[in-house]
């Protein structure tokens, strides 16, 4: 199954960017790869919740040694999201 999709020039730089680097074969292999990393980010970013919060408790309760301010680091962190 074929698809054609058009790119600004901006984005058609990226992508021949990626393809000189020897990385890629061709742009169809950036834009799947691209694709790809886009549709795994939610699940990228639940595991990386749930890291934060089993990080925080680990910090809270006493099972980890840190520094001061690393526990109200990690906190600001989570409230950016």
């Amino acid at each position: 199954m074929g698809m054609h999709v058009s790119l600004t020039k901006e984005l058609e730089e990226m992508v021949q960017n990626q393809v000189n680097t020897g990385m890629y074969q061709n742009a169809s292999e950036v834009v799947r790869a691209a694709l790809r990393n886009f549709f795994a980010r939610p699940v990228r970013d639940e595991v990386y919740e749930v890291m934060f919060e089993d990080a925080i408790e680990e910090f809270e309760s006493g099972e980890v040694e840190v520094h001061d301010d690393t526990l109200e680091m990690l906190k600001k962190v989570k409230k950016k999201k």
